[in-house]
């Protein structure tokens, strides 16, 4: 890719349905459990479960004014926690009230972020009748964010209703750069970036580091305390031609201030780099992105030559087509080279687009190669 980019891989929440009067059953991120605080008492992170430290707040009343047919009303819509630590687990309530004339069934619970877990005691709800929505959040990442819930039921305008929750996420550990990025680098060498581990503890111990692909080393090279720490990201040799991701994965132990006692974090952050010999591409995927049901789609890479020798294309194809009937076709670039023209149709199909671009060329020591077609059929 032209420029680096974060994965996120947001995390999918289940859903649960359950009739009248009865509780929800498990293997749900909405599940039945005793009332928690209406507002998030600040745990050890290590402990998800250790007895609250904070006062618990009154829930806010809901409105006693009733509205003909089924009506659910929240006694507030927004809860901000302020700042808190990445190592806490937040919780917080939110009251709501049947306000209607007639039963209300919540069918789903949809958080915006797998990083938050939803609970209630049951699903339908007579008129009069209420209950805390119960909302846990480990934060993640630095800074400011706000983070939503989608209650689904009928007993709202459109048949759903937003809910929010916001906080100032501060990070125990950080890393800097917070993406170790190579950009292009030449294939069968050893490439090697150094970044700096910092911690609100700076007498912290650098417990484990770790990724898992094969082609990336990381190792703590200056681990001097108190202080921050550097580590050595190393892209080897045996890195294969495209694109080269790993996720590292650092553990810490050390205090949290001021002094809330001692926890075990695990900081996560990837390193990035486009592996090449003398053929190359401006892209390492076919990104063809969001596309609307129905719609056609295209999508362009430049196959070139670094030395900026001619070459010929000796086979090129798409393999594994989803949705079916992706074709590539090559245009001659000017300036040498091919232009690889990716074209499709969602037609009737839904989910996500895969498949790969395989092509072959002539370039000496340079044996076919693929690149993957990535994107999502969606309203």
């Amino acid at each position: 890719m032209p420029s680096p980019l974060d994965r996120l891989l947001p995390g999918l929440v289940a859903f649960l349905v359950v009739a009248c009067g009865e509780e929800g059953g498990g293997g749900s991120a909405l599940v039945p459990a005793p009332r928690a605080s209406a507002v998030s008492p600040p745990g050890p992170a290590a402990d998800p479960s250790a007895p609250a430290r904070a006062a618990r707040e009154t829930a806010p009343t809901v409105s006693a004014a009733r509205v003909e047919g089924p009506a659910l009303r929240f006694a507030k819509e927004k809860h901000e926690f302020g700042e808190a630590s990445d190592t806490r687990i937040l919780r917080c309530a939110y009251a709501f009230e049947n306000v209607g004339t007639e039963p209300v069934v919540i069918s789903r619970i949809k958080p915006s972020c797998g990083c938050m877990t939803t609970r209630l005691s049951k699903m339908c709800f007579e008129p009069g009748e209420g209950a805390e929505l119960e909302l846990e959040w480990k934060p993640l990442g630095r800074g400011r964010q706000t983070k939503g819930l989608t209650v689904h039921s009928t007993a709202f305008p459109g048949g759903f209703h937003r809910l929010f929750a916001t906080c100032e996420v501060r990070p125990f550990v950080r890393v800097e750069p917070p993406l170790v990025y190579f950009g292009e680098v030449e294939m069968g060498k050893e490439h090697t970036l150094r970044a700096t581990l910092t911690c609100e503890d700076p007498s912290f111990v650098i417990e484990s580091i770790a990724c898992p692909n094969p082609h990336v080393a990381v190792a703590v090279v200056e681990d001097t305390s108190p202080g921050p720490r550097a580590i050595e990201v190393t892209v080897r040799e045996s890195a294969p031609w495209g694109q080269v991701v790993g996720k590292v994965t650092v553990r810490v132990r050390g205090r949290v201030p001021p002094g809330d006692g001692e926890v075990v974090h695990d900081l996560s952050f990837n390193t990035h780099a486009r592996v090449f010999g003398d053929l190359r591409t401006d892209k390492t995927m076919f990104a063809v992105g969001k596309v609307s049901p129905g719609a056609k789609f295209r999508y362009e890479v430049r196959l070139t030559r670094a030395s900026g020798e001619p070459f010929r294309l000796l086979d090129l194809g798409v393999d594994n087509s989803q949705p079916p009937g992706m074709t590539v076709a090559a245009e001659p670039l000017a300036a040498g080279g091919y232009k690889m023209v990716l074209t499709g149709a969602s037609g009737s199909y839904r989910g996500y687009v895969r498949g790969q671009v395989r092509f072959a060329t002539d370039v000496p020591g340079e044996p076919a190669r693929r690149l993957a077609i990535a994107g999502n059929v969606a309203e």
